[in-house]
């Protein structure tokens, strides 16, 4: 009879090396948790990863997608798709390798967090989110970017989509303005009603006043200074002529994440005196700046490049109007900021006295 371990006889340290304890936090125990995540201390989360980034303090390996263009299709549907990220940031305590899926038909968003010791290599948290922490560092970073850009007067916010992102959207923006004031765009007349009865059904979320925006009357995000673009899109959903352009507008584009989705016309991309993004490589290979020419492309710059000079943009010196945008990818580097925050509450959790 063969006994298993002497098949591990070429290397005894399988057999010798004491495991870390690993921890796996459920979908339950993170809920908990989630109050504490809407906060400053969350954007300024999102920031070290962006500036992280930009000045190469990071490690982050190429994104794979499956389920999307150029991928074969998976059975849940032409909707469906899976991302799987890992990075790290140099000399941290951590690595993290994140999957999260979505647009399966019948089911929601799935995935983990898998962090991991930069020391010993060793996992020490099975994070099992169903990606909502793709959902929260998400709205962070776009939150984040839109106070770097916000125009002087918002007294009204655009929302294309009417999904998880979209609730954690406006949570945030809480946090960056006080305009209080959406017209919202969806799919449906039905997605916009679920939306809003969801809206008011939590404390949190009722402080909003929410205008629906049917097909023909797209003229009501001209008076929207601020516009976050939450959609899975392969079709430009925001053209020039829904907008102002007697004033100062900042939008943020949200989940063109694989080649082939868009959000934005090119005469939008056209008109912006600045097209801000988390990744140059990513923002080219999936994201707006596919639809950009070379000359845009040369122009656009990264936002922890920004970021790591300043928490908001410089005010022009003259009345000159300003147009910028924002376009949101996701990087690794936000699954291991969001990540460590939230390990660090649930440690503290751990060692908080018991009653």
């Amino acid at each position: 009879m063969i006994i298993g371990a002497s098949l591990l006889a070429y290397d005894s340290s399988h057999l010798e090396m004491e495991p870390t304890p690993l921890r796996v936090v459920t979908m339950r125990q993170i809920a908990d948790l989630l109050p504490n995540l809407i906060s400053d201390d969350t954007l300024q989360n999102q920031k070290a990863a962006f500036v992280a980034h930009s000045m190469n303090k990071g490690t982050i390996s190429p994104v794979q997608t499956l389920g999307q263009t150029p991928a074969g299709p998976m059975l849940g549907g032409k909707q469906s798709q899976v991302c799987v990220k890992t990075g790290y940031i140099n000399e941290d305590e951590i690595f993290v390798t994140k999957v999260a899926g979505g647009g399966a038909e019948g089911y929601g968003n799935t995935g983990i967090v898998l962090v991991s010791s930069q020391r010993s290599l060793q996992p020490q948290y099975v994070l099992q989110d169903n990606a909502i922490l793709t959902e929260i560092r998400t709205a962070a970073a776009t939150a984040l970017a839109s106070r770097y850009f916000l125009p002087k007067k918002v007294t009204r916010i655009g929302l294309f989509g009417g999904g998880v992102q979209a609730f954690w959207q406006l949570r945030f923006l809480t946090l960056v303005t006080d305009c209080r004031d959406v017209v919202l765009k969806t799919r449906s007349r039905s997605t916009a009603e679920a939306f809003l009865r969801k809206m008011k059904s939590n404390p949190l979320d009722a402080q909003w006043r929410i205008t629906v925006a049917d097909d023909d009357a797209m003229d009501a995000f001209k008076g929207c200074q601020l516009v976050h673009t939450l959609t899975t899109s392969r079709e430009p959903i925001l053209l020039a002529k829904h907008l102002d352009l007697s004033q100062d507008v900042h939008i943020s584009a949200v989940g063109a994440d694989s080649p082939g989705k868009c959000k934005l016309r090119s005469c939008i991309l056209k008109c912006a005196d600045i097209i801000a993004c988390d990744s140059l490589v990513q923002t080219i290979e999936r994201g707006e700046g596919q639809f950009c020419n070379q000359m845009q492309r040369a122009s656009i710059v990264e936002i922890g490049t920004l970021l790591a000079k300043s928490d908001k943009i410089p005010p022009y010196q003259t009345d000159k109007l300003r147009w910028t945008i924002f376009d949101s990818i996701g990087i690794a580097l936000q699954d291991v900021c969001i990540a460590k925050a939230l390990c660090q509450l649930l440690e503290q959790e751990a060692n908080s006295p018991k009653y």
